[in-house]
């Protein structure tokens, strides 16, 4: 984590000398409508056991240092690799990454900017396993399918998965961006529609929803956005972006044949429908508190050594009066309206 350290201390010694420019916010993905739901594009998927590895990856971000023009954070990213073995779904391997990283930007633009710096981190670890998958193995991701430029996953990422025909998928724990014709939660209303057909004896108990919008109509976007019900049991459905090589010239088969494989691995009760691969990965992105305090005094005496701590000391007093008045001590205890 040296080199990140380092990084950070350029960024903020400009930051400190020479100030920053106010960036107008623009959100990473674009808004998407569909105005009526189609009863013919439910698909009903039968949960198959798979033959096949699962690795997922996600990251988490925690504040160490923040003011109203910049914040000081640490990100663990972990991959899991989940493999049956003796009848028994576990964890075959995992590891993380963690990473200091400062962002400088208001608190209004700062999610954006957060979440880049997470999807490089996935980026790079996923890249780094998929050596280890074949044809009939999935790599999971927590985030929309878009490759290529600032915010979004790589194009290097794509490409090898693409070279190796991994199922590749993508599944958001939120989807804000989908929308009714009434500005409504999208999901929500495939959902209703759903449990409709179902109670009608049309449509069986996991299914997915495709296409809610295909990749070839949005630039950087890679896989066709549709919406899944994973698990029997469960209620709750999730933005599946299915990758464009899955269901190319609009053969359904091999989508269809994926999303079954991943839902007998969404039967866990823990997750709620979600897939148990990235589940267990996003357990183990949390970061102790013990070594989070840790983090923050290197953070700390390398600031001091650099004579920016007192000025940037200062900017988080003036800035952070709310934690004060909650009677907190660290900034990480506090709520920050970015989800990862």
């Amino acid at each position: 984590m040296e080199t990140d350290l380092n990084i950070c201390i350029d960024e903020l010694r400009k930051y400190t000398e020479k100030g920053s420019q106010p960036q107008s916010s623009s959100s990473r993905e674009e808004s998407y409508i569909l105005r009526e739901v189609d009863p013919n594009s439910f698909y009903e998927v039968e949960p198959k056991e798979p033959d096949a590895r699962f690795l997922s990856v996600d990251a988490s971000s925690y504040p160490l240092m923040r003011a109203n023009h910049w914040r000081l954070g640490v990100s663990r990213c972990v991959y899991v690799i989940v493999e049956e073995s003796n009848g028994h779904w576990s964890a075959a391997e995992e590891g993380y990454e963690d990473h200091f990283f400062a962002t400088i930007a208001p608190t209004q633009q700062r999610p954006f900017k957060i979440w880049s710096k997470l999807r490089e981190y996935e980026s790079k670890v996923a890249s780094e396993q998929i050596d280890q998958l074949d044809a009939a193995d999935f790599c999971l991701m927590d985030g929309a399918a878009f490759f290529g430029g600032a915010r979004n996953y790589s194009l290097s990422l794509y490409e090898a998965c693409r070279s190796r025909e991994v199922k590749l998928l993508m599944i958001p724990k939120n989807s804000p961006s989908l929308h009714d014709g009434n500005g409504r939660d999208l999901l929500t209303a495939i959902s209703i529609s759903a449990e409709e057909l179902q109670g009608a004896g049309r449509l069986g108990r996991c299914w997915v929803y495709h296409p809610i919008w295909e990749a070839k109509r949005t630039k950087d976007l890679y896989g066709d956005v549709s919406c899944v019900k994973l698990s029997p049991t469960r209620s709750r459905v999730f933005q599946c972006d299915v990758i464009d090589y899955l269901v190319h010239k609009g053969d359904r088969g091999r989508m269809i044949d994926a999303i079954s494989e991943l839902a007998a691995l969404s039967r866990d009760a823990r997750c709620d429908g979600y897939p148990a691969p990235l589940f267990l990965a996003h357990q183990l992105t949390s970061i102790p508190e013990a070594k989070l305090v840790e983090y923050l005094e290197q953070l700390r005496m390398r600031l001091d050594e650099e004579d920016l701590l007192h000025f940037l000391e200062k900017e988080a007093e003036t800035s952070n009066f709310r934690k004060q008045l909650l009677g907190l001590k660290h900034d990480y205890e506090m709520f920050e309206g970015v989800e990862v």
